[in-house]
């Protein structure tokens, strides 16, 4: 072909499908890998044999974490089906990993080799020619087999560019959820129907779909347009094709803006006292927004790390970082710095003996620059509407913010000789370790804001490993000591004129936060389970009440004593702010 003739367009396809989740996606296609049940046989030793079963349990645990954590995110909406759903999936696991522990014990295999077995096992015994039903329940088999399988084998949380179409024959629920992290444009699947589990999902989480399409004619990088409402799926659209949907597009998002708004306008209560959300993706602040949390206290930039270890690249972490930001718009996000240790680091070699004392947090990224200078790069392309604010974690005293903020400066102004225009973030310390208390107002007057880390407040003040269930008991929130490092905190950051915001299990615990109101905190940052508690209960509070009841607490000369103080003051002052039977029981 020379060069003067036209190059032929790919022609346009239509395909028709069944609608399933309402909206219209546009986007690259992008494959969804299939699934990846298929284990290699290994035999093993008697003596091997505990071994492999302690294995298989951490495996199990990881996984059931995970799935903990999909259904609190989903008991934020409105409807129960995501909690539903994955509360199921609880009760598989448990059952099925019991099989797979008698199976490993029986025929001395591997962890692998056995839930392969089992799950073969069960999938035939229900047959292949069976109902809807129980083809959903064999996804659902498959999908918690391969959750443990997953976390066995170390693999990767799935990652799409935002705005892909989604593409595959099958998918399981929990990649659902994962795929709803990186915003999609919509999902395309072969397999499904209006009731499986996964277009249940997408429904609750906005995201168009269509099932039941001839997927063969579409390739990687084809651009696609999955419209939710008619079922029809096109591929490779002309330009009239494109405008004409983009303008249908536009309108849809026109009315959801407006029905926002009214509903926002009729709805909307001032306080002095803010509620935000700790969060790891845009779908979990989303969930967290329509139970009235207010942008985003704490973004933990380390789940952008990969489970081996590697560290994300600046495009991955920019394009966590904009979605993160384009989601939350004028309520911002603060981003912390990864909050991890050299020993999860791929290359890290040398095993520290005390990871939490050692060489972690901000003190590695300050050990290598790099990793800091590749964050603040990613950070900086991203804020561009200035509504970015970044966390310093663990803080040992003002030298680091110093340090902090000079690289900070040499990134915008290399970045500047780029020809990028880079907004600067506002900058927050982290307040954690007993030596950032101590100089808690040297600090104050080199940031813009100050987050309170409670857990490890707790822990590093009182010199108690917030994990290890044989010292529990000296793991004491109430602790006098705690209580007033949190005012001797708060203190400083009045007289700094700055916000100090209470992160962590502390924040989020309805016992806790008259307590922290009365010590002058007036941001609260917690999980997005317990937003709506918070947002209720602080709704019913006085400060001026708060204030005396906390005057009356600090009496207490033991954490016990205090906790016997709190419950006798919050039944004097709030008698129906609390569930029965709930100031009765020892915190």
């Amino acid at each position: 072909m020379s060069a003067t003739e036209p190059q032929v367009q790919p022609e346009e396809r239509r395909i028709k499908a069944i609608a399933v989740s309402r909206g219209i996606g546009i986007g690259p296609a992008v494959f969804l890998p299939e699934f990846d049940l298929h284990s290699q046989e290994r035999s093993l030793a008697p003596n091997a044999i505990e071994a492999e079963l302690d294995r298989l349990r951490h495996g199990v645990k990881r996984a059931q974490v995970n799935l903990n954590n999909i259904a609190n995110i989903g008991s934020l909406l409105p409807t129960d089906s995501i909690s539903g759903i994955f509360d199921t999936h609880l009760l598989i696991l448990e059952s099925f990993a019991a099989k797979v522990e008698g199976r490993i014990k029986t025929a001395c295999i591997n962890a692998e080799w056995a839930i392969d077995a089992v799950l073969k096992e069960a999938l035939e015994r229900q047959g292949t020619h069976t109902s809807d039903h129980i083809r959903e329940k064999q996804v659902d088999l498959k999908d918690v087999a391969t959750g443990i399988l997953d976390e066995l084998r170390n693999v990767d949380r799935l990652e799409f560019p935002a705005g892909s179409v989604i593409i595959a024959r099958e998918i399981r629920p929990s990649s659902v959820m994962e795929i709803g992290r990186t915003a999609p444009a919509a999902i395309v699947s072969r397999r499904g129907g209006w009731t499986s589990h996964s277009s249940i999902l997408a429904r609750e989480l906005g995201i168009p779909m269509v099932t039941g399409a001839d997927v063969s004619v579409i390739n990687t990088g084809d651009i696609v347009i999955a419209n939710g409402y008619s079922g029809e799926i096109i591929v490779r659209p002309g330009a009239m094709t494109l405008a004409d949907v983009q303008s249908t597009k536009s309108k849809e998002k026109s009315q959801q803006l407006a029905r926002r708004a009214r509903r926002e306008s009729s709805s909307s209560v001032q306080t002095e006292i803010v509620v935000r959300v700790n969060v790891e993706s845009t779908l979990a602040y989303e969930a967290a927004r329509n139970v009235g949390a207010l942008g985003i206290g704490l973004f933990r930039s380390e789940s952008l790390v990969a489970k081996s270890g590697k560290l994300p690249t600046e495009e991955q972490q920019f394009a966590g970082y904009a979605a993160i930001a384009a989601a939350v718009g004028e309520t911002g996000v603060n981003i912390r710095t990864f909050d991890i240790g050299s020993d999860t680091t791929v290359g890290e070699t040398a095993v520290e003996r005390n990871p939490a004392l050692g060489l972690r947090s901000i003190r590695l990224s300050l050990t290598d620059p790099n990793i800091l200078i590749t964050q603040l790069r990613a950070i900086l392309r991203a804020n561009e509407h200035g509504n970015i604010s970044v966390v310093i974690p663990m803080v040992n005293g003002v030298s680091e913010v110093h340090r902090f903020r000079e690289i900070l400066n040499e990134t915008a102004t290399s970045m500047a000789s780029e020809g990028f225009s880079p907004q600067m973030p506002r900058i927050g310390a982290m307040i954690e370790v007993p030596s950032a208390v101590l100089t808690a107002r040297e600090i104050a007057a080199e940031v813009d804001f100050i987050c309170l880390g409670t857990n490890d407040l707790v822990q590093y003040l009182l010199a108690v490993d917030r994990d290890n269930e044989r010292v529990a008991e000296w793991y004491q929130t109430l602790h006098p000591a705690v209580l007033r490092a949190i005012r001797e905190v708060v203190a400083a950051g009045v007289e700094a004129g700055i916000p100090v915001t209470a992160c962590g299990e502390m924040a989020g615990s309805p016992f806790y936060i008259p307590l922290l109101i009365g010590l002058g905190i007036r941001e609260f940052s917690m999980s997005g389970g317990s937003v709506g508690t918070a947002r209720h209960l602080i709704s019913g509070i006085a400060i001026a009440d708060a204030e005396s009841v906390t005057r009356e607490a600090l009496d207490g000369k033991t954490a016990s004593e205090i906790d016997a103080l709190l419950r006798r003051l919050y039944t004097k002052h709030w008698p129906d702010l609390f569930p029965n039977g709930f100031l009765a029981s020892q915190r």
